[in-house]
């Protein structure tokens, strides 16, 4: 191969590596709103059926009570493993990029962390540990269990009321 041949074909990959970047980096923001989507959705779905359960004010019928808890545990687990995998998918977009970047050559550190004019806000960062808190990654499958957990308890509670 010739060296001109070598160097058009290097800038061939080149751009093929900056649209998978682009993307990848598309995938990945799609992604994030399909999580904050789904997630508005499942609390909206709560809100909801606590409505239906307590919508008169008073003591629902245990059977009543006993059905709308085990519908909305099921819909928190069915919830929670959709939201799991969609992170998944996330994270694994988010390899993706670094792993475009570092072929590139680029700095993988966010954006606002490489500019100059970003230095005393990355020096805060560091002294205030800003930004170290918990992850939504985290605290979204958390939230769901918690929820699922909260609903199974009011299913117990309706059913050992019915039986009484």
């Amino acid at each position: 191969m010739t060296p001109e041949a070598r160097v058009e074909r290097d800038r061939m990959e080149r751009d093929d590596l900056w649209k998978q970047l682009s993307l990848a980096i598309s995938m990945r923001s799609s992604g994030d709103q399909i999580t904050w989507t789904t997630l508005s959705i499942f609390f909206a779905t709560n809100a909801v059926l606590l409505a239906a359960l307590f919508r008169s004010g008073q003591y629902p019928n245990p059977w009543i009570g006993a059905i709308i808890s085990a519908l909305a545990f099921s819909l928190s687990v069915l919830w929670c493993l959709i939201t799991m995998r969609i992170l998944e998918r996330l994270g694994m977009h988010e390899r993706i990029i670094r792993i475009i970047q570092s072929e590139l050559f680029l700095d993988s550190r966010p954006l606002w962390r490489q500019l100059a004019v970003c230095q005393k806000l990355t020096e805060a960062e560091d002294e205030h540990e800003i930004g170290r808190g918990a992850r939504a990654r985290v605290l979204i499958p958390w939230a769901l269990r918690i929820v699922a957990a909260l609903w199974l308890v009011g299913l117990g509670c309706f059913l050992y009321k019915a039986r009484c």
